[in-house]
């Protein structure tokens, strides 16, 4: 079963992947975008065919990690927020670096100390590192729906609500994460590592392909960017 799934996962991340460079050649505006979107499957397709093929698994303890993953998330994560953030920022603004890097910072701390938390034998780093893990995600969440929330109702109308959509569909999938870590192999143990894979092979192709069709379909409906100043309120 988990090869089954690990092999879901490389098909589901090449076929997004081949898509969105696809959609990429017809893109006149927001190229940007198209080509942040088309790395994040692509990146995640070569973790998971590593991981299909037996890479990227080590044994700690008596349970068999897939660390490849965490690999693919360092990435792939900060990815999916930078292409939120320069959706709430398309100009570059006083705000805009600092918002960015802390995004970017706190994910990639988020990431690690997940790894960490993954690779730890020992219980009480295991979840020490695990609830800090899950702080960086409350950090980020704070960060998007404040100030970057903040800078995209400044942009126009359809900036604003794909940006509600993204944050919202980003903020309920990644809730999952922690939870399957949490009843999972590493955590609890409450179901095995068959469900385990599968369940986050679902998540990723979801939150990476999905996330990718949403973002780059409403593209075509938000017009170049405005300079700051025409607020937008909602």
């Amino acid at each position: 079963m988990q090869s089954t799934f690990l092999w879901v996962g490389v098909a589901g991340m090449a076929l997004g992947a081949a898509a969105f460079l696809a959609m990429s050649l017809s893109a006149k505006n927001h190229r940007d975008h198209y080509v942040i979107t088309f790395f994040v499957p692509l990146i995640a397709a070569a973790s998971y065919l590593a991981m299909a093929l037996g890479s990227g698994i080590t044994t700690v303890g008596t349970r068999e990690v897939y660390y490849a993953r965490y690999l693919d998330w360092v990435l792939t994560t900060p990815l999916l927020l930078l292409d939120l953030a320069l959706l709430a920022m398309p100009f570059a603004s006083r705000n805009r670096g600092t918002l960015i890097g802390g995004l970017i910072g706190a994910d990639v701390f988020m990431i690690l100390t997940g790894l960490i938390a993954t690779l730890s034998n020992n219980d009480t780093m295991r979840w020490t590192f695990y609830i800090v893990s899950c702080v960086a995600l409350l950090a980020i969440y704070f960060l998007l729906f404040g100030q970057v929330r903040a800078e995209a109702a400044s942009q126009s109308a359809e900036s604003l609500a794909t940006f509600n959509s993204l944050s919202s569909i980003l903020v309920v999938l990644w809730l999952f994460y922690p939870v399957a870590w949490l009843l999972g192999t590493e955590g609890l143990k409450l179901f095995g590592q068959d469900i385990e894979v599968a369940a986050f092979a679902i998540m990723d192709v979801i939150a990476k392909v999905g996330f990718g069709f949403i973002l780059l379909s409403a593209l075509n409906r938000i017009p170049d960017p405005a300079p700051a100043g025409n607020k937008v309120t909602g």
